[in-house]
């Protein structure tokens, strides 16, 4: 079974917030961007037996320059992926402008995510 290996989208200032069992549910690392976290955390995510979790918290409006979010640095399968999800307590709860979010700063409205093995 793979291992889960989590990483925190975070502001420094919203890791400076959090407690060291928080924190350590992240192994003591955040990342303050998406390109951050793939340039560091890339990996063939079969061969390391791993599925790449990221939990993106609610500090801020996540910014991508670009349409479309390409995470090319993990080659995977079926049971060996990338998971970008919102942290427990910054989950959209059906209200305007609530939980965590990536947004694009392009003028394209057609952006979404793309994962390559």
């Amino acid at each position: 079974m793979a291992t889960i290996v989590k990483r925190a989208l975070r502001t420094a200032a919203g890791w400076a917030t959090m407690s060291a069992p928080e924190k350590a549910v992240y192994d003591n690392i955040y990342y303050e961007s998406l390109a951050a976290w793939e340039a560091a955390e890339g990996r063939n995510l079969v061969t390391a037996d791993e599925i790449a979790e990221l939990v993106v918290y609610n500090d801020k409006e996540w910014e991508a320059s670009f349409t479309v979010l390409q995470v090319r640095n993990f080659p995977s399968d079926d049971t060996h992926f990338v998971r970008i999800i919102a942290h427990e307590n910054d989950k959209f709860d059906y209200k305007l402008k609530t939980g965590a979010k990536l947004i694009s700063n392009t003028s394209d409205t057609t952006w979404g995510f793309a994962v390559y093995n």
